[in-house]
């Protein structure tokens, strides 16, 4: 069975690790069914519990497969923290429902730890699991440093509980908080009910907190527990036990499928006020006006066409799936429902998050989402590919389309007047580099420079890239051929290192390894090896894609590049 060669496992668990985005969904874990909310609370006989939430306070969707997260509520009200010298933050109390299921013995020595195979791809998961709730708070909670105040336990409707005062202050986010949490101990699982508000406002929340808390009974429960939990945190390879076997249209038609029943999960989970429109390019899922989100989705739309249309010759044949785009009313929804849950990486969610609120600000709206859209369509087009690129050529495509704007039909780019204030800036300065020095940079030459050498490698990276797909260098054939043909190259240098390995990366070892490793060991183990792999990788296709050019074509190039910039 084919899987990663060890430099692209490499590439992307680097990239991963420096660049963390929290708030990937979970993998294997049953849909938390068997719930409801009426104006007589929230009941979950999945888990066996009800409570009732403060009044007014709106239910906040979960993500599909979610495997720790089962409730969540935030109030409408907004309070404030006025922070000496002048600033001003606002902050909405929530409610979050945690569960955790004891260990079954039997169960978890039966249950192979490690890769889940889904048949197309491989789920490579790290060995973090959440031992109980204190260790989900400190590796999921990022609002500031906290302390435990208070801990004691005590019961309530016949039910036994850990209660925790927690004090949030160090480096907070939003200004200083208040967690209360309790922990109610139930046959077979312990769930943790979260309420956080700003510590100001504490005195005058307090009762409706206890309150709240207080209100928590044990109900029956509608069949078993779920029989295992999974930490959001990995990295998958499309290399499954089928995939080995499958033709490319084989394999097109079981994503297809696979894709089908994610979007039916969704639509079947969406709480009450949510709606959802299936478009060309993707699901929207919305609790705003239908036609504002659709807007947004004719930009999803058109981004994916322009790919098709532009990269035929990356992944060419195969199926990208259809990306859900959930978009939410308000911007604190937005927060709320991408806070919490594991603090994984990896490309396996097919749900990107926004808000109306986001899009009718003052700096334009959609900017990240379209590049994470656009990484999308390139990781289902071919993953290992997208992840062999290098970093000016990645982070360039990514800013390409975070500066794009949709008018009428037609997808449009334009450089970020910051970016370019600021690389202007730095030439003026002799602070870049060029195409001829930044083509042969790996990720860790363009990471571990200053702070302004960075910014400015970023700065180049886009600029050179839309220069040669949006600006001057499209209107020359020579250039406008360079991005094709590197990406070619680069591709039919995997393919050759692959078949002289046999087929194999050499280092089935090295995903292994990485289970077993945590975050901090395994970034420092790999960060050599990476470093020597990706150069010699990045100096074989420089080579091929370049072999007949002189210094001259170099310095004509760099030469247009700059004149382009300035």
């Amino acid at each position: 069975m084919h899987v990663l060669n060890r430099l692209t496992l490499l590439v992307v668990l680097l990239t991963a690790l420096l660049f963390a985005n929290p708030g990937v969904t979970a993998w294997g874990s049953p849909t938390l069914t068997g719930t409801s909310q009426s104006s007589s609370g929230h009941e979950d006989s999945t888990f066996g519990y009800k409570i009732k939430p403060p009044k007014g306070w709106v239910s906040i969707p979960l993500k599909v497969d979610e495997g720790w997260l089962i409730a969540k509520y935030l109030s409408k009200r907004e309070y404030h923290f006025n922070e000496k010298g002048g600033w001003t933050y606002a902050h909405k109390p929530e409610l979050m429902a945690i569960a955790f299921i004891h260990p079954n013995s039997d169960e978890e020595e039966a249950e192979e730890e490690g890769d889940q195979d889904d048949g197309v791809e491989v789920i490579h998961a790290f060995s973090d699991k959440y031992e109980d709730y204190k260790d989900y708070l400190k590796k999921t909670y990022r609002e500031g440093g906290y302390t435990i105040a208070a801990e004691k336990e005590v019961e309530n409707n016949e039910v036994k509980i850990t209660a925790l005062d927690i004090k949030v202050s160090k480096a907070s986010i939003t200004g200083p908080k208040r967690i209360r949490t309790w922990i109610y101990h139930l046959d077979g699982v312990d769930i943790a009910i979260q309420i956080e508000v700003l510590e100001n406002h504490y005195d005058k929340l307090k009762k409706t907190v206890e309150t709240t808390l207080k209100s928590f009974k044990e109900i029956p429960r509608e069949g078993p527990l779920p029989s295992k939990q999974k930490s959001a945190d990995g990295f998958i390879t499309s290399s499954g036990s089928k995939a080995a076997t499958l033709s490319l249209p084989e394999r097109n038609k079981l994503l297809m499928e696979q894709c089908e029943a994610q979007h039916q999960k969704v639509i079947e989970s969406l709480p009450e006020g949510w709606k959802h429109s299936v478009e060309k390019s993707c699901l929207v899922i919305t609790n705003a006006d239908l036609k504002d989100a659709r807007k947004i989705a004719q930009q999803v739309t058109a981004i994916l066409d322009w790919l098709e249309g532009n990269l035929d010759y990356f992944g060419p044949q195969h199926y990208v799936r259809e990306p859900i785009l959930r978009v939410c009313k308000t911007r604190d929804e937005q927060q709320a429902y991408n806070r919490g849950g594991g603090d994984g990486w990896g490309g396996t969610s097919l749900e990107f998050v926004t808000s109306i609120e986001r899009h009718r600000d003052w700096f334009g709206g959609f900017d990240w989402l379209s590049g994470r859209v656009a990484a999308h369509w390139f990781q289902d087009r071919d993953r290992e590919l997208y992840w062999a690129m290098p970093e000016w050529l990645q982070h360039g495509f990514e800013e390409l389309f975070d500066n794009s704007k949709l008018k009428g039909s037609k997808l449009k780019f334009h450089k970020d007047d910051w970016d370019r204030d600021d690389l202007r800036q730095a030439v003026r300065d002799d602070r870049v580099r060029g195409p001829s020095n930044l083509m042969m940079m790996c990720r860790e030459d363009l990471w571990d420079s200053d702070s302004s050498g960075r910014w400015t490698a970023r700065d180049e990276s886009a600029s050179l890239v839309f220069f040669l797909i949006a600006g001057d260098g499209a209107k020359k054939k020579k250039y406008k051929q360079i991005i094709p043909d590197y990406i070619t190259n680069l591709k039919l240098v995997l393919e050759e290192r692959k078949a002289k390995a046999g087929g194999v990366n050499g280092d089935d070892e090295g995903s292994e390894a990485a289970t077993d490793l945590d975050k901090e060991e395994l970034h420092r183990k790999l960060r050599e090896d990476l470093r020597n792999q990706e150069k010699e990788l990045l100096q074989e296709v420089y080579n091929r894609t370049f072999a007949d050019w002189t210094e001259k074509d170099w310095e004509k190039l760099d030469k247009a590049f700059l004149k382009s910039i300035s």
